[in-house]
């Protein structure tokens, strides 16, 4: 049994001329030449024995939009048939997920500035009220159909929502990832099962999401001393703003970063380390942050949010 596809038709057109953006649109057509090797094959047996010819209902190899509607097969001699394979646009529910980039603004206090220094005044003091500055984050929305029960959405945000992934995600380091959302709407087609359509919302920090904050107080634990004291001034008052502390809490009179390369970033070369209570802090020279973890993390693996041939996971370098 000889075979060779014939041709397709898109829109009218030749398969070229159906292509958009790399993919193939709307309605269309393949047709195929036929020859077997006996006269008695009738177009019922072509239809069931060709296998290089896709089964209605099948996703089109170059565009999960398109599905096979219907096949049809005509004798054109007493071995030889043609075969057609109409496509139609795929229910929403076997449809690509809809992949999309954006940047949401978040206003936030800081303590440090753009070089990495301290946020503080000419005695020491931090800033009250603190500077705050706006950080526009690169988000991915994620659409897609799922299978679900009633509360299938509401599971998902409890799950994942406000979490941030425990490994690389989209190209990104472990940490950097933060669901901060997952809506759906409930979808029953007219044909098919019913299904949801869920959105994810995810956005990225190439320096995670973690919080950095200045180590400062208003007391501090003197030398060889568990016991906090309140922080006085030169004239034995308590002093009325917080004021830089050490890594264990100790008083620090006056912020020195020592010295460092200037073409980098301080906090990547800053020393990484665990206060006494267990703290993970960053250090450089005699300034200390604090870090905390704000947000639970987990896999984002078992949700299998993955890009598209044509549309590779970005990295932070790339924003």
């Amino acid at each position: 049994m000889a075979i060779s596809k014939e041709q397709q038709r898109w829109k009218g057109g030749s398969a070229e001329e159906g292509l958009a953006d790399g993919k193939l649109t709307g309605r269309g057509r393949q047709t195929w030449d036929v020859d077997t090797d006996s006269a008695t094959h009738s177009e019922t047996w072509v239809l069931k024995n060709v296998r290089e010819v896709p089964a209605v209902g099948q996703i089109h190899a170059d565009d999960r939009n398109l599905v096979v509607a219907r096949r049809t097969c005509r004798r054109e001699g007493p071995t030889s048939f043609v075969v057609g394979v109409d496509y139609e646009p795929a229910p929403e529910a076997t449809r690509a997920p809809v992949i999309s980039w954006s940047s949401v603004a978040n206003v936030e206090t800081i303590d440090t500035d753009a070089k990495g220094l301290p946020i503080v005044n000419t005695s020491d003091e931090t800033l009250d009220p603190p500077l705050a500055r706006t950080r526009y984050d690169p988000v991915l929305t994620y659409s897609r159909a799922e299978d679900g029960g009633a509360n299938h959405v509401a599971l998902r945000q409890i799950d994942y929502g406000a979490h941030v992934s425990a490994e690389k995600f989209w190209g990104w380091d472990a940490g950097c990832a933060l669901i901060q959302g997952i809506s759906g709407e409930y979808v029953e087609p007219g044909t098919g099962k019913p299904y949801w359509w869920v959105t994810y919302r995810i956005a990225f920090r190439s320096d995670g999401w973690r919080r950095r904050v200045l180590s400062t107080g208003s007391t501090h634990y003197p030398a060889g001393s568990s016991t906090p004291q309140v922080r006085v001034g030169a004239n034995g008052q308590p002093v009325g703003h917080a004021r830089l502390l050490d890594r264990d809490g100790g008083k620090l009179d006056g912020a020195d970063l020592g010295t460092f390369r200037r073409r980098e970033h301080p906090f990547r070369q800053a020393r990484e380390g665990k206060t006494a209570r267990g703290i993970p802090y960053l250090q450089i020279g005699n300034t200390v942050w604090l870090l905390f973890d704000v947000y639970p993390s987990r896999s984002f693996a078992p949700l299998s949010l993955l890009g598209t041939a044509t549309l590779q996971a970005p990295g932070p370098n790339e924003f």
